[in-house]
């Protein structure tokens, strides 16, 4: 990256994070380095803002597409997320999904934050571009996946069934909701004794409704 000497200079600390596993045991013990990018201001340091996170339909759509195509899946573990090579102008985008047709077969590598699949409609292809990217970079092949992003997968016979079973746990854990009775749905089309008063800190609730939108996932009809 070239530094100019009208950039502001971002400061930065490290998150220290525990992965789970869908049971709720200790998966790995996770550290990042993030920027501090609340220094900056709207319209003087930036203009724009990217996260390297796929779409919900787009996750949706590939996840549908390799179900019913009976795609291979395999899930990718890097391990790290620094950028390899030297940077000479600044970066505006990267892409969240790489797609390749090769041969009338295709090869999908979709992101989202530091999970990744691999899915691809030959399986041989499939293990080149792994080799490949395993010659390049630091990376563990974690196989058939189990768990992406709050998504479980569970194989059958020519069957793949994919649920939030543990995410909407965890979204009702944090509601402080585990122990409320369940309610038929949709809910009424008027609820009586409503209080209008909108919240002092409206974040938490937002950070829900955040939640609930990427359980459509596997549930679009809530």
């Amino acid at each position: 990256m070239i530094r100019t000497p009208d950039m502001n200079i971002l400061s930065f600390k490290w998150v220290f994070k525990t992965k789970l596993k869908p049971d709720g045991t200790v998966d790995k013990l996770k550290t990042r380095l993030v920027a501090k990018v609340f220094e900056q201001k709207e319209g003087i340091d930036y203009f724009e803002t990217f996260n390297q996170v796929a779409r919900t339909a787009m996750i949706r759509l590939v996840l549908d597409t390799t179900t019913n195509c009976e795609w291979h899946v395999k899930q990718l573990d890097v391990s790290n997320a620094f950028f390899h090579g030297e940077l000479q102008e600044p970066i505006k985008s990267v892409p969240s999904m790489f797609v390749c047709h090769h041969n009338q077969e295709t090869l999908v590598l979709l992101f989202y934050v530091d999970n990744k699949l691999l899915i691809g409609s030959d399986s041989s292809l499939l293990d080149q571009l792994l080799q490949a990217l395993n010659n390049r970079f630091s990376m563990k092949d974690v196989g058939p996946p189990s768990y992406f992003s709050g998504i479980e997968f569970e194989s059958y016979k020519n069957v793949q069934f994919l649920h939030q079973a543990a995410y909407a746990s965890d979204i009702l854990h944090q509601a402080g909701m585990s122990e409320c009775n369940p309610m038929p749905t949709p809910l009424p089309k008027h609820l009586e004794k409503l209080d209008n008063t909108p919240f002092v800190e409206p974040t938490y609730f937002r950070s829900l409704a955040g939640k609930l939108q990427y359980l459509t996932i596997t549930r679009p009809d809530l």
